[in-house]
């Protein structure tokens, strides 16, 4: 029987974290007790029903078609979710889901704590579903209309400021993990010494390890948007010069005595076009470390979360007095009080641990790409000095050779515009060799992926030895 909203609503906590994995065709296989709860559908209601037995009809069907189109591309998705309670009450998260090796997916939610990018995210939905009732009472059907409304969707990020819906997950997921972890208790502890406090106790030290680089990315980002805003300042100051060099060689062809003390202009302007392709090239890889940049600040996030979830299903399970090994030699496999059974629990601590495995890969191929666009921009920058330098000492050599000469009046003010782009052309030459030395210096700071791949693989060890 189809739920119908019945205005009524429930939250989710600021400390719960609930998971749920499915198939390919989206028919849930596991949950936490928290999923069990919040849903207010029985566990034997959720295992085997497919997810969207929980969407709620206020939710823009353009949200899924680019949730299923980044899904299927093999790369994570996180958004503004409204769900439906079997009861008909609604409750609003954040959630992610990541493509599993084995072609399941995980999706992990908590609640939403970044109220000004929430808010953003509704109003779209909002506008967006109006247009899909649209389409739909206009013959289309429910597929057709939701992807004729992605348009829309990326038309109203575009207007909020946001260039792509990949950019808005990239801002809002490390948002959202920051605000949840500063209005909670960061990760669960607790005292024993059954497995499950052993692998508790690994699963932290890497959630610790996560946190300090996570500060380091932060860094890097104001450094990628520095140089950024460095580059768009030297292809000012350079495209000023050149107009300044156009109007020079015009005044020399109209004045033919000055075509001697023009030659320096004249040189400059013809090296306009390897100057400027110099900084695009800059420009170009300065925006592919950005995103780099914005997406290892993702996938760290996205690690700390799946380290937070495993963290308090793990602390979940031993204050159920879950016990593996017992469950482990009954066939039937004991029920929990969520009612999952102690094969689905263990199912579900092995599933996890993968994940953390596969997060630690993925992280350790971006660090590698990260370096390879630090090096690249280095040698581009290195280009733009060379660029740089040479027009402003031509620039130099003319108010030298100009020194005594007696120039036309219309040429007098051009002459202290020529001073003027010296001076922008050394500030640029500046601020060039400062990012430089700041690049350098981000790139002697390397992760140490040989001590996460450990930690990551203690906990999977933990994890085999309660299966065995």
């Amino acid at each position: 029987m189809k739920v119908e909203p019945t205005g009524a609503q429930h939250e989710v906590a600021p400390h719960e974290l609930f998971f749920s994995t499915t198939d390919a065709k989206g028919v849930i296989k596991l949950s936490n007790e928290v999923f069990t709860r919040l849903s207010r559908y029985g566990h034997e209601q959720l295992t085997g029903a497919p997810h969207n037995i929980i969407r709620h009809p206020a939710m823009p069907g353009a949200a899924f078609k680019v949730m299923w189109d980044t899904l299927e591309a093999g790369e994570p998705f996180a958004a503004y979710v409204m769900n439906l309670a079997a009861d008909g009450s609604e409750y609003d998260v954040f959630a992610t889901i990541t493509p599993l090796k084995n072609g399941d997916y995980l999706s992990v939610r908590a609640r939403p704590c970044r109220d000004d990018l929430f808010n953003t995210a509704r109003g779209i939905y909002s506008h967006v579903r109006g247009h899909e009732y649209e389409l739909l009472d206009d013959g289309m059907n429910r597929r057709e209309a939701a992807a004729a409304a992605v348009e829309m969707l990326a038309g109203d990020l575009a207007s909020a400021g946001i260039s792509s819906y990949e950019d808005f997950q990239n801002i809002a997921l490390p948002a959202e993990v920051a605000a949840r972890e500063a209005m909670t208790d960061v990760f669960p502890t607790r005292w024993g010494d059954t497995p499950l406090h052993y692998m508790l106790g690994s699963v932290w030290s890497e959630f610790d390890t996560l946190n300090a680089w996570m500060g380091r990315q932060d860094e890097l980002a104001e450094v990628s948007h520095r140089l950024a805003e460095v580059a768009r300042a030297v292809r000012e100051d350079m495209a000023e010069v050149g107009q300044v060099a156009g109007r020079f060689t015009i005044l020399g062809t109209t004045h033919p005595e000055l075509s001697k003390i023009m030659e320096p202009l004249m040189v400059w302007n013809q090296m306009q076009s390897i100057v400027g392709n110099y900084l695009s090239s800059l420009v170009a890889r300065i925006r592919e470390l950005e995103l780099n940049i914005a997406r290892t600040r993702f996938r760290i996030a996205l690690s700390r979360l799946h380290t937070n979830t495993c963290g308090f299903f793990v602390a979940e399970l031993i204050d159920a007095g879950f016990d593996p090994h017992a469950g482990a030699t009954d066939d039937a496999g004991a029920a929990s009080d969520s009612g999952a059974s102690s094969s689905d629990h263990l199912e579900s601590l092995e599933m996890l641990s993968e994940v953390l495995i596969e997060d630690v890969d993925t992280l350790e191929s971006f660090s590698r790409q990260h370096e390879k666009l630090v090096a690249d921009s280095s040698v581009y920058i290195d280009q733009v000095l060379s660029g740089v330098s040479i027009p402003r000492q031509l620039l130099q050599l003319w108010q030298t050779s100009v020194t005594g000469v007696e120039i036309p009046a219309e040429g007098q003010e051009l002459a202290g515009v020529v001073s003027n782009a010296i001076d922008r052309a050394g500030e640029s030459l500046n601020r060039l060799e400062a990012f430089k030395e700041e690049l350098v210096r981000a790139r002697e700071v390397r992760e140490d992926f040989a001590k996460l791949k450990e930690t990551v693989a203690e906990v999977q060890a933990k994890v085999n030895a309660m299966r065995a």
